[in-house]
């Protein structure tokens, strides 16, 4: 019923019945958003105006057999006084709302939003897991929950609004103490920083969406959306206030509303992506816009472009002749080089009717995706080979995380947890030595005992002496076929004896003999080798089949 509502308001603002808002930006004003059973009216302030639309509403509740519920509706004033706001209320049978409100679960204020107003999505987060009776859930189940669930909640407020930092710690801390401790009280030892965590996996960290980058991604469409010449309502206004007849980098930002301050603060990055095919040029930078080639011409002729008079030209400036290029000094021979190539660059330009294009150049398709500016973004510059192999290798996902934490020496090891000022016995509780990353899975005599029986099985000239040794002489390089099998191998000795340790420390259960640990540690493997693929499959078996028959000797 509410299409019917919104027919009755447009027919109404076109007869000029009543009067909607910013008519300069919209044609004929704005009268109504509507979302579901949502509805905002957009009124002039004026007594005709106001007994106008109470007429409507008395209409279509009449013609509806439905009924306004006026006790849950409020009226919001801009720039009115309090007793005005008021009588309008009284009139219209409502409550005086306060801003900021809520609409959709985003907060709208008529001036600028404070830290506070944002924390609603911390908070969402913050309950979401209240919720949760997940206090078994092992690391590898928090990380999916993470990224299926949590990790979506602010994404919506984050499409609108560039939040502050204390509001992305917020969020951070929360999602951090879910991942170390769960839902539980009691806290725990965080062994690495959320930061290092939000790197995406291939660059060595778990891969948990960093909401800083996200919120840049996700606001940077807005800017797309507008160049890219969509004509919606909400596009449109934006453009018709803020922008004019300019593109969006020849108009200089301006204190104005929260959420255009947000969106300026992103063209920078914005900008590495964005792209111009070439049309009449009259929108187009001619140094800073990448229109010829990969890059900006400013980065290209970097000399030239710090001795231009004219940095601030459009290419149909220089094209057409109506702008010249002028230098502050005479050119040097590097400089003469530079302008010589600029020239052969451009004298092919042809300048067309049609306004210029904007595109993405971070998608094939050149059209926009948050998903590529984040990796733009979050992309740090180096993949780390052997995390690859890791998150390749087919073994449940709380294994990789171990993996993992054992790859990066962040594992509980009473080493590890002194630093961190525990109050504990730093020696191995079986053997008396200090305990280590190196000599829990490798030097204590139990993980000697168990790497001899691989070394035996497999034919091995020699035994890891330490993490380090496992990953230079054991592992081949990037891409080898067998390293996937080898980490297979090493994930399930490494959980074998974290296991074996787990329980003499916690539950004070000692094997009574260390081939126990050597079943233990083949029957994981024996296990996981269902999640292998059809290709793979044949190696594990094999490498299962040699463990088992120096297996059944001890």
């Amino acid at each position: 019923m509410g299409d019917a509502l919104s027919e009755m308001l447009n027919l109404a603002k076109k007869n000029g019945v009543i009067t909607g808002l910013v008519p300069e930006l919209v044609e004929g004003g704005l009268t109504h958003l509507q979302y579901a059973d949502d509805t905002i009216l957009f009124i002039e302030n004026n007594r005709k105006n106001l007994c106008r639309v109470k007429f409507l509403l008395f209409c279509f509740e009449e013609m509806s057999g439905l009924r306004i519920n006026y006790n849950k509706s409020e009226v919001f004033g801009v720039c009115l006084e309090e007793q005005e706001q008021l009588e309008i209320a009284q009139m219209l049978n409502c409550r005086v709302g306060t801003f900021p409100m809520k609409y959709l679960g985003i907060p709208v204020s008529d001036t600028k939003l404070t830290k506070s107003d944002l924390n609603v999505v911390a908070e969402k987060i913050e309950n979401r897991l209240a919720t949760r009776k997940c206090g078994q859930l092992s690391y590898g189940g928090r990380a999916v929950l993470l990224n299926s669930c949590l990790t979506s909640i602010p994404m919506y407020v984050m499409g609108f609004y560039l939040l502050y930092e204390g509001n992305h710690q917020r969020m951070d801390a929360a999602r951090a103490r879910f991942f170390w401790q769960g839902t539980g009280k009691k806290k725990k030892y965080h062994m690495i920083r959320w930061e290092a965590l939000s790197t995406p996996k291939e660059f060595g960290g778990l891969g948990f969406l960093d909401t800083r980058a996200m919120n840049t991604a996700l606001l940077a469409k807005w800017l797309f959306r507008i160049e890219c010449g969509e004509s919606s309502m909400c596009i449109n206004l934006l453009r018709t206030k803020y922008l004019g007849q300019c593109s969006l980098f020849q108009k200089e930002p301006k204190s104005c509303s929260f959420f255009w301050t947000g969106l300026n603060k992103v063209r920078d990055w914005y900008n590495y992506g964005r792209g111009v095919q070439l049309g009449n040029g009259n929108s187009t930078r001619f140094w800073a816009d990448v229109w010829r080639g990969d890059c900006a011409l400013n980065i290209r002729f970097p000399r030239l472009f710090r001795i231009c008079r004219e940095n601030v030209a459009t290419v149909e400036g220089i094209i057409s002749g109506r702008q010249s290029l002028s230098f502050r000094r005479n050119l040097g021979v590097a400089e003469k080089e530079e302008l010589s190539e600029l020239q052969e660059l451009t004298a092919t330009v042809r300048l067309r009717e049609e306004s210029d294009v904007v595109t993405w150049k971070l998608e094939n398709s050149g059209k926009y995706s948050a998903t590529s500016l984040y990796r733009f973004i979050v992309n740090p510059g180096c993949v780390d080979l052997r995390m690859v192999d890791v998150w390749n290798t087919r073994v449940p996902l709380k294994i990789q995380i171990f993996v993992w934490m054992v790859w990066h020496d962040r594992v509980q090891t009473t080493v590890q947890l002194k630093k961190r000022k525990w109050g504990g016995q730093i020696h191995c509780k079986l053997c008396g030595e200090m305990e280590d990353l190196d000599h829990l899975f490798f030097k204590c005599p139990v993980a000697l005992f168990v790497w001899c029986w691989v070394r035996d099985s497999l034919g091995w000239s020699c035994i890891p002496a330490s993490l380090g040794d496992f990953q230079d002489d054991f592992l081949g390089g990037h891409g080898d076929k067998d390293n996937r099998l080898t980490i297979f191998l090493f994930a399930g000795v490494s959980w074998a004896l974290w296991r074996t340790r787990n329980d003499w420390v916690f539950d004070d259960l000692l094997v009574k003999h260390p081939n126990q640990i050597v079943h233990r540690a083949f029957g994981f493997l024996q296990y996981w080798c269902r999640l292998s693929t059809k290709g793979a499959r044949t190696k594990m078996e094999e490498l299962l089949t040699k463990l088992h028959a120096e297996l059944a000797k001890l």
